[in-house]
């Protein structure tokens, strides 16, 4: 999927920022699946936009990543703690390194994304 801008108008210092969700169920696990994804994106400066990888097509293959989910080499794993109903707390395990990222909600087809500074 291509994202309009090669660069997030939101930027943070913050490695290991909080992301707050109104989300109806856990992020993390709806019937065994994830319904929302941390994710990096390719920056494209020249055609203006920002890229992040749906799915993983293998030929001649059954398996890999579910339909409207990013491909698993692009997503970070992240703790969900439910603040209140419906509001999630989103924190990736791991420090990110500077560069641009987003939260993709594949129920929606939705990215809100931001970037981290140097």
């Amino acid at each position: 999927f291509d994202y309009s801008g090669a660069a997030s108008k939101i930027v943070i210092t913050n490695r290991r920022p909080a992301i707050l969700a109104r989300l109806q169920d856990d992020p993390k696990d709806r019937q065994g699946r994830n319904v929302a994804f941390l994710v990096k994106l390719d920056p494209d400066a020249s055609n203006d936009k920002r890229s992040v990888k749906i799915g993983r097509a293998k030929m001649f293959s059954s398996g890999g990543a579910v339909a409207g989910e990013p491909d698993s080499d692009w997503t970070f794993a992240f703790d969900a703690e439910q603040e209140s109903p419906g509001v999630w707390r989103i924190v990736p395990k791991t420090d990110l390194q500077p560069g641009e990222y987003g939260f993709y909600v594949s129920s929606i087809a939705t990215l809100y994304d931001f970037a981290v500074a140097q």
